[in-house]
């Protein structure tokens, strides 16, 4: 199986990587990892050498959410142009609440490649129904979920991405039909946006996709489908004690998602020291250099001081990291973290839950991620187990 997979966030790659992978959870008494034909993960810049991996899955951060658009249609026309996304299966992952520069970025897509766009992911009770996307059976325009964005979204998907595309209801999804309809609509140039509901609905399109020559894109779900479809299962195996280095852990949230506070309260009630810093104090917090700890960003949601923030906190993470493992919410958060501190390539190892990823650098920092709206009120304390986990049983093999 070879795929070129490019996402537009950090958090999002990694949640990419997970996926095409199938690294799945990892208990913690019991850690495992995949073998040594892994995938790596790649932070986006000018001077990419889009063929330097022997990888035969390979994940870029084009970092494009959060740039003009015409940026983002840049990236992708340059991404797209590389060698690997010549001969391999294209994936373009976006976010599965319809934020960011997907418009822009499909556009340019669309200019080499058809493509079918689907954001569903069913696990977290998101789907798609006559083209509107729904969260938990509510349409996504009626939702407070756009609360930290600009502006709010549309009813549906084709008025919100305003370009030439025809929807796939779901009784055609679920019908023999679908290859040939989804190769209609490629002819046409128009972009197939496909109704789903669950993970069969997503196999069903990644299959018929694949067998068209057209590339996918959308959430996470359907990365998952893309995997399940072109390869098996990988067979886990052990990969010994040496590698990744041992080392506490600094979370670091900058993300506006509700839940956080509660997920915060969990993890201090395994004696995890929480320090909520307000956004004027971000430049003066001070920490000590060990011990395991939290930092999050504390106060009312401010949408216009969310860049002021990111930049914020980066810094503090250069000046405070004390070369420890780092959990970054929000994938804007986690790429600015990784360019601070000069990080530009991940190797992905293990899923805390869906959506948080640890991966590894190749000098044995466990880098966990996760896009600020996922996880339940454990989240934080699973990652951390996993990351205790991995830092027992250390993936050294899985790196070389």
């Amino acid at each position: 199986m070879s795929v070129f997979a490019i996402a537009d966030d950090l958090s999002g790659a990694a949640e990419t990587a997970a996926a095409l992978l199938r690294l799945g959870s990892l208990p913690a008494q019991n850690a495992h990892f995949s073998g040594s034909s892994g995938g790596v993960l790649d932070l986006y810049d000018d001077e990419l050498m889009f063929n330097s991996t022997c990888h035969d899955i390979k994940v870029i951060d084009s970092n494009s959410r959060h740039v003009p658009s015409s940026t983002a249609a840049a990236r992708m026309r340059s991404l797209l142009g590389s060698e690997m996304a010549q001969r391999a299966n294209v994936y373009l992952k976006f976010d599965s609440l319809l934020r960011g520069n997907i418009s822009s970025a499909l556009a340019a897509a669309m200019d080499t490649h058809p493509v079918v766009f689907c954001p569903a992911l069913p696990v977290l009770g998101r789907t798609v129904r006559n083209g509107t996307l729904q969260v938990e059976g509510v349409p996504l325009h009626k939702t407070n979920l756009w609360q930290a964005e600009p502006g709010a979204p549309q009813q549906s998907i084709p008025e919100q991405l305003a370009l030439q595309s025809t929807v796939v209801p779901l009784e055609v999804v679920r019908s023999s039909r679908l290859p040939r309809v989804l190769r209609s609509i490629a002819d046409s140039n128009r972009l197939s946006v496909c109704d789903a509901e669950s993970p069969a609905d997503l196999d069903l399109i990644a299959s018929s996709a694949v067998s068209e020559g057209i590339s996918l894109a959308g959430a996470a779900g359907l990365a998952q489908a893309l995997a399940r479809h072109l390869q098996p299962a990988r067979s886990l195996e052990d990969q010994g004690n040496a590698g990744v280095r041992t080392a506490n852990v600094l979370f670091i949230l900058g993300t506006a998602s509700p839940t956080a506070a509660n997920q915060l309260a969990e993890l201090h009630s395994t004696g995890v020291p929480i320090h909520h810093v307000q956004p004027a104090d971000l430049t003066e917090f001070n920490l000590p250099d060990s011990g395991t700890a939290a930092i999050a960003v504390d106060g009312a949601l401010d949408p216009t001081l969310s860049g002021w923030i990111v930049k914020a906190l980066a810094n503090l993470a250069l000046r405070l990291h004390a070369n420890r493992h780092l959990v970054l919410s929000g994938g804007e958060t986690a790429r600015a973290v990784l360019d601070a501190l000069q990080i530009s390539r991940l190797y992905p190892l293990a899923e805390a839950h869906p959506g948080a990823v640890v991966s590894a650098t190749c000098e044995g920092r466990l880098i966990a991620t996760r896009p600020g709206s996922h996880g339940d009120v454990r989240s934080l304390t699973q990652i951390l187990m996993t990351m205790n986990a991995l830092q027992i049983n250390n993936p050294r093999k899985a790196l070389l």
